[in-house]
């Protein structure tokens, strides 16, 4: 596809096209674009960067419903075709220099759009076991990732791989206790929340040794609390420091507080 038809077909798709658009016109462009991101990244050096950029803009426009989404799958076809255009979403996201920034951005947007669907965040992790990888190992981008692994702890598959992990597994509860911008706390604690729904996994979450207790518990404590010394005791070490110190701030994010409390509640 050239410049100018991408162009061209980014002005229609961001016009948001009709829900009820002929699935074959829908297909059609799905299946065009596919193509032309898989051949994009073949290479070593990614070509036509801009060109590609817009591609995956317009796969993003087209991937706006379930029904879009699962339109995509059938554009693919096969199995082999759809591990061939996630690996080639794999290979932007590595991406490591400032040149591919806004292609990152873009590739996020659409993973975004996807993984909220039941149906691509399965097939993600169960065709393509490398993107957990991919997303933890991609510490400049890791933040801008949390949206995607947030969509996809909705699946038990994902929950399991990051608990089943130690490596995964702290680095997210290390991340969150670490953690200050208050919209990545939040998306953190609810991949923590979706983790705390395998039952299988809830000695290993709740071992102090994990520290995850202690990191949920902080953000909720504030200086007007009141403990006696008994329960006190009982809390770990960190946390008893903050109880009721003058110096320690609550946060003002309910959603947040929302969050950690269904977390605890679910642990």
């Amino acid at each position: 596809m050239t410049l100018t038809q991408l162009k061209a077909l980014l002005h229609v798709t961001a016009a948001k096209l009709d829900e009820n658009e002929d699935d074959e016109f829908v297909i059609y462009h799905f299946r065009r674009l596919v193509d032309f991101i898989i051949s994009s990244t073949r290479t070593s050096a990614i070509s036509s960067n801009e060109s590609l950029n817009i591609g995956i803009q317009c796969l993003t426009n087209l991937c706006c419903s379930p029904h879009r989404n699962k339109l995509l799958i059938e554009a693919l076809g096969s199995d082999d075709m759809r591990d061939r255009f996630v690996a080639s979403l794999e290979c932007i996201l590595l991406q490591t220099t400032t040149d591919y920034d806004q292609l990152r951005k873009s590739t996020i947007s659409l993973l975004c759009n996807l993984t909220r669907d039941s149906l691509w965040s399965t097939r993600f992790f169960h065709d393509r076991d490398n993107l957990v990888n991919v997303i933890f190992s991609c510490e400049n981008s890791f933040n801008d990732l949390l949206p995607i692994l947030l969509n996809m702890t909705s699946d038990a598959y994902v929950r399991r791989r990051i608990c089943a992990s130690e490596k995964l597994r702290q680095n997210v509860i290390e991340r969150f206790a670490t953690e200050h911008d208050p919209k990545r706390l939040i998306l953190l604690s609810g991949v923590i929340k979706n983790c705390c729904f395998e039952d299988d996994y809830h000695m290993i979450l709740l071992d102090p040794s994990s520290k995850l207790i202690e990191a949920l518990l902080a953000p909720l404590c504030g200086p007007e609390d009141y403990v006696d010394e008994e329960d006190r005791q009982m809390l770990p070490k960190r946390i008893q420091t903050m109880v009721g110190n003058p110096s320690t701030v609550r946060s003002d994010s309910n959603e947040l507080k929302v969050t950690i409390c269904q977390a605890l509640l679910q642990a």
